[in-house]
């Protein structure tokens, strides 16, 4: 690992991973594949953050882009990944994600067992005859309970199902707000993927290193928060990589950082002049989980708007790169919580992005509606980051 030979602008990191995630304006492309992957995969736990994510990324996005990819070609999918959270990856991702994760599917089926009161024979047996009603369809989970009504806790053993590569989501019913998922064979679905192609740590190297690519210069404790691997499993594949790195800091946070040693360059030669680039992104997006210290983007005085007690992310607006503010949109109404006053074209620029989001998620016209105060996401209840101005 080469040692500390540049301090480089807060300003500079955050438009060089604005860049690299897809949304500085000369950064936006149209492949909602490339984009997956260039964040390293999208954030799915809410069924409108990977739309949104996307919308903040492209030229030109409509919803039938994403599902056609999902559901029709298959060139992503949606899966358990890193931290026990539902993600869409790329289908070429699958392998090297279902070896690096795969003792979180069978910590979590041993404690959903567990909780159940289920033997693995049982769960087994279940499972077998799920996949047999499936073999040829794919049915939601109400769907399936009329069809097996003598399997109790049926929604948890699906969930196993899904953890462990047998069952994947496939196309909601209720449309692309709906988190109520059909279910397929994975095995049927996309045949050409072989799950067990990787070793453990081979796949665990891969993914670290594919972190510090999308979200580098970072620290050791934001790889270990991104991945939810151990520190001492992080640290010794970092020194598996160490030849590919090195590190750096940052004017205004403490630590060092890792990056790329193929990218140094490229953080040397970025201008900062005229950046006052808005985006608008939903909660949990993956610019705002990224990281474990989030001084790099958010005045902490801020923090607990931002993320609730779990560290989740609420809808937030940047303002290069930085967190300025929060949004909520309830046709036609888009409101807005702002930590610091804007100048008029700043404020321009924040009415077209709104405008985008209001076409995009009702087409219609919105309302502007400044928020004056808002109730921190801290003392709230966990729905509280995907719609955190409903109370004002």
């Amino acid at each position: 690992m080469e040692e500390i030979t540049s301090t480089y602008s807060l300003q500079a990191v955050n438009r060089f991973i604005l860049a690299k995630h897809h949304l500085s304006e000369e950064s936006k492309i149209d492949d909602i594949v490339q984009i997956t992957r260039d964040i390293g995969g999208l954030h799915a736990t809410s069924a409108t953050t990977p739309y949104l994510s996307l919308l903040a990324r492209t030229n030109s996005f409509a919803k039938e882009n994403l599902q056609k990819e999902l559901y029709k070609k298959k060139s992503l999918a949606k899966m358990t990944y890193v931290r026990k959270t539902m993600f869409i990856l790329p289908e070429s991702m699958l392998p090297v994600a279902f070896s690096a994760v795969q003792r979180n599917a069978i910590f979590l089926t041993d404690q959903h067992l567990k909780y159940l009161q289920l033997t693995q024979e049982e769960y087994k047996n279940a499972a077998k005859r799920i996949l047999g009603i499936l073999k040829n369809r794919g049915l939601t989970l109400n769907e399936l309970k009329v069809e097996i009504t003598t399997v109790p806790n049926l929604m948890y053993i699906v969930r196993m199902m899904c953890f462990q590569g047998l069952l994947i989501r496939g196309a909601p019913k209720s449309g692309w707000k709906s988190s109520q998922h059909t279910y397929f064979p994975f095995s049927k679905t996309y045949p050409n993927v072989k799950k067990k192609s990787f070793k453990e740590k081979e796949a665990q190297r891969f993914v670290i290193k594919q972190y510090i690519t999308n979200f580098g210069p970072v620290t050791e404790h934001d790889i270990t928060w991104w991945t939810g691997f151990s520190k001492s499993l992080v640290k010794e594949l970092l020194k598996e990589i160490q030849d590919q790195l090195s590190t750096v800091k940052i004017s205004g946070l403490e630590g060092q950082f890792l990056i790329l040693s193929s990218q140094v360059s490229t953080i040397k030669n970025i201008r900062i002049q005229n950046f006052h680039t808005i985006n608008i992104l939903p909660c949990l997006d993956s610019y705002l989980m990224g990281y474990k210290n989030r001084d790099r983007y958010l005045d902490q005085n801020f923090s607990s708007y931002v993320f609730d007690r779990s560290g989740n992310a609420t809808t937030t607006i940047l303002y290069g790169g930085k967190v300025i503010g929060i949004w909520d949109f309830d046709a036609p109404l888009f409101k807005y919580f702002l930590f610091y006053d804007l100048e008029k074209d700043t404020m321009d620029n924040l009415k077209t992005e709104a405008e985008k989001i209001g076409r995009f998620t009702s087409g219609k016209e919105i309302q502007m509606r400044k928020i004056k105060s808002m109730k921190p996401l801290a003392i709230r209840t966990a729905a509280g980051v995907r719609s955190p101005l409903k109370e004002t």
